[in-house]
């Protein structure tokens, strides 16, 4: 009784991680890069727009359009604390 129950276990254990790497897989695919064509719109520093979908480029610190020119120009960051080393 008990290697029966042993060897159930582990057939379960073994479909479980089977069915888990396919699911990983599943969601690497979703994930490829995809391409986008079309004419672009800027919406903002770091946001384009392409049809009714909006892209974000990553990496990108742009200043937003409702934060004032004089406090960017000041090199003061979006919580208003000075950046840089003075």
């Amino acid at each position: 009784m008990a290697r029966t129950f042993r060897i159930f276990r582990d057939g379960a254990f073994l479909a479980a991680f089977f069915i888990l790497l396919v699911l990983i897989a599943a969601k690497l695919d979703e994930a490829a890069d995809s391409t986008v064509r079309g004419p672009f719109h800027v919406i903002d520093g770091d946001t384009l727009s392409v049809g009714s979908e909006r892209l974000r480029l990553q990496g990108m610190d742009a200043p937003e359009p409702t934060r004032p020119a004089k406090t960017i120009a000041a090199g003061h960051g979006p919580v208003g604390k000075r950046r840089g080393g003075c």
